[in-house]
């Protein structure tokens, strides 16, 4: 299914129409949304996509900074990879948009540990944003 949100994902943020309420029941399919990284698009991107999924879910922001952030937005911060969580049951949003994690290393890094299910936070802003 991956596959297929991503190239609903990409249909959306260059413009077409149609796919949001698609794109939103993928993303409330699973138990906990992990946002990966609680900068400054992650603190920003976490709590729309909270409201947009009408906090339906289990939320988690992961960032090496945790010990210093606790919680962002009312979200508790962990490091990354030291939840609890059942991969199939659990959504990584990677909110690095730059930088050495931005791209497929991040999401070599999350299927490596388990974690298969994977989207580009700043893809799926732009999705959602240019169906507005």
């Amino acid at each position: 299914m991956t596959v297929e949100i991503e190239s609903l994902i990409e249909l959306s943020r260059i413009g077409k129409p149609g796919f949001k309420e698609q794109i939103l029941d993928y993303l409330l399919q699973f138990k906990n949304v992990v946002f990966r990284g609680a900068g400054n698009f992650g603190g920003t991107f976490g709590p729309f996509l909270i409201r947009e999924l009408k906090n339906k879910q289990q939320y988690v922001y992961w960032d090496v900074r945790a010990k210093e952030l606790k919680q962002l937005n009312d979200v508790r911060v962990e490091m990354p990879f030291s939840s609890l969580l059942k991969g199939k049951e659990t959504l990584i949003i990677n909110c690095i948009p730059n930088g050495s994690l931005s791209g497929s290393k991040g999401k070599q890094e999350c299927l490596d540990s388990g974690y298969p299910n994977y989207l580009s936070g700043m893809a799926l802003f732009e999705a959602l944003m240019c169906d507005v």
